[in-house]
């Protein structure tokens, strides 16, 4: 961001009037080079000023009657650049940066905002040079390292950009971003446990960065430490509006309290996102679990309906979908959803489980057998088939003895 530069009328026009009201000895003193130059900076100024106040139009006016009285000021034509950027007119924008090469004007900005213009018009390798050469002429500034770093990333050269990163994050003033990049890219690797602490180096320089802090979250979820998880995320949550990011940011903290047997706050967390967010099918799937466990099957049959809506034929959803059924007493359609499934994976342990769940509450004690055995067969250490297999010879055990038919009609020659 260009620093604001305070503009004191009184003081500037009286250190351009008076040498000129000293006599026709002293004219030469300011010619109108000096003069043109000092209406530039003058307009320069401006321009800034309301760039910063985002009032582009006149930005653009500005800019541009700086460049006309000084042809070689090269920040009057970064100024210009960036406000035409700003109004959406990438051509405007680069007509500057022409102008600017026809008069031989460079710097460390021009080239950064060529960059950007190549990278808008895919001109990857473009683009990467010009970000490259910005560095170089001014390796402070931290936009033009996280540019070069990322154009790299975007050729497959991960490493090299995370090297990049490392021997020249000394060389700027990082609010956190470079740190970020690099833990992103280090995920982008395949090394987690360097990505955990570079998003730490990050928080520590800046705890402020909400997307650091989300991108560190949903590793942390990932890796499944939910307890630093929740304590990150918790505070994001609270503070942020259902805007962009907000999916992401209570699926994750939803994912952890379930994980941590907290079924209540993940509903309490993913209720009005997922009313106001039909179509996040992720979101829906855990506020269907989450509802199921706390007993709310009103709020689990609207969640896994929605799911449906958007993913009729997902397994997971459907899958719920037969659960909410059967919670309902809807035993033939839960059955046939799962009967589909199997169709779809017959080596599904939790279809085979609840399908003998539903068939044994039928009293069909054997076709209930039947799945819970292949819930075993296809996995061993399955507790749920376990369990079911249990109570079903325990139903047998209990069953009333019956009496035979030899003892309960004895032949009638042998009465006493």
């Amino acid at each position: 961001m260009t620093r604001r530069m305070t503009l004191v009328p009184v003081c500037l026009y009286a250190a351009i009037l008076l040498p000129a009201c000293q006599g026709l000895g002293h004219r030469h003193e300011v010619g109108p080079g000096r003069w043109d130059r000092l209406r530039a900076e003058v307009k320069l100024r401006q321009a800034r000023q309301h760039f910063e106040g985002r009032r582009f139009p006149e930005t653009v006016t500005l800019a541009g009657e700086a460049i006309a009285f000084d042809p070689a000021q090269p920040d009057a034509y970064a100024v210009l650049a960036r406000a035409h950027l700003e109004l959406g007119r990438a051509s405007s924008a680069q007509r500057v940066l022409d102008a600017a090469q026809r008069v031989s004007v460079a710097s460390a900005d021009l080239h950064y905002l060529g960059g950007v213009l190549y990278e808008d018009r895919n001109q990857g390798e473009e683009a990467l040079r010009e970000f490259r050469t910005a560095r170089q002429l001014d390796p402070t500034r931290l936009d033009y390292l996280l540019a070069e770093a990322e154009s790299l990333v975007v050729f497959d050269r991960a490493t090299e950009a995370l090297t990049l990163l490392d021997e020249h994050d000394r060389d700027v003033d990082d609010d956190g971003s470079a740190a970020a990049l690099s833990a992103q890219i280090a995920l982008l690797l395949g090394d987690e446990g360097d990505a955990v602490r570079r998003f730490r180096q990050s928080r520590a320089v800046c705890s402020n960065s909400r997307i650091a802090a989300s991108l560190f979250g949903d590793l942390l979820v990932r890796e499944g430490r939910c307890t630093e998880a929740v304590a990150l995320l918790e505070p994001l949550v609270e503070d942020a509006e259902n805007g962009v990011g907000q999916g992401a940011l209570r699926r994750n903290l939803a994912t952890c309290y379930l994980a941590e047997g907290d079924a209540a706050s993940a509903k309490l967390v993913l209720l009005p996102y997922g009313q106001a967010n039909p179509d996040d099918i992720a979101a829906q799937v855990l506020l269907t679990k989450a509802a199921l466990v706390v007993g709310d099957i009103v709020t689990a049959l609207q969640a896994s309906d929605a799911a449906c809506r958007q993913a009729p034929d997902d397994p997971e959803v459907r899958f719920l979908r037969a659960v909410v059924l059967w919670k309902r007493g809807r035993l033939a359609e839960a059955a046939g959803d799962l009967y589909d499934l199997l169709k779809i994976n017959p080596q599904d342990v939790e279809v085979h489980c609840l399908l003998a769940e539903l068939l044994r509450e039928e009293r069909k004690p054997a076709a209930a057998r039947e799945h819970f055995e292949a819930a075993l067969s296809a996995d061993p250490q399955c507790a749920w088939a376990r369990e079911g297999l249990r109570m079903l010879q325990r139903a047998v055990d209990d069953r009333p003895a019956e009496r035979s038919a030899s003892l309960t009609s004895a032949p009638a020659d042998n009465r006493p």
